[in-house]
């Protein structure tokens, strides 16, 4: 959904949790910036609400990359044009559903050339 701001949604937990403990934190609802922040490991990674790959090409062929969890930060991209990653991470905005790189001259530097991402989102 390039171009459309959509939040990010935490991944439901199992039926059994939901139903005995009946707590929002595991419901599919809307990630907060602050929780993100606090703790990006509880949302990112594998079988979670987000994860990110990039790929490097290396001759004629594509390598993907899995974008580790000490790469993410938490950011406010409410004026991204503004905002600078810092280097080697990537920003994420879960109130929006932003994803921010690093500038594009480092951009090509690397030789990125793919971003697969998977994602939780809905509706507010």
């Amino acid at each position: 959904m390039l171009g459309n701001d959509a939040p990010l949604y935490a991944k439901r937990g199992p039926k059994s949790i939901r139903l005995r403990l009946r707590v929002k934190t595991i419901l599919p609802v809307p990630v907060r910036l602050r929780a993100f922040e606090a703790d990006i490991k509880r949302f990112y990674g594998q079988r979670k609400s987000l994860q990110i790959w990039t790929g490097r090409q290396e001759g004629s062929a594509i390598t993907r990359e899995y974008v580790t969890p000490d790469r993410i930060v938490a950011a406010d991209l409410g004026d991204w044009e503004k905002y600078r990653t810092p280097a080697a991470k990537v920003a994420v905005d879960p109130r929006l559903g932003r994803i921010l790189f690093r500038p594009a001259s480092a951009w090509r530097a690397c030789g990125f050339v793919l971003l697969r991402l998977q994602r939780r989102y809905g509706r507010r």
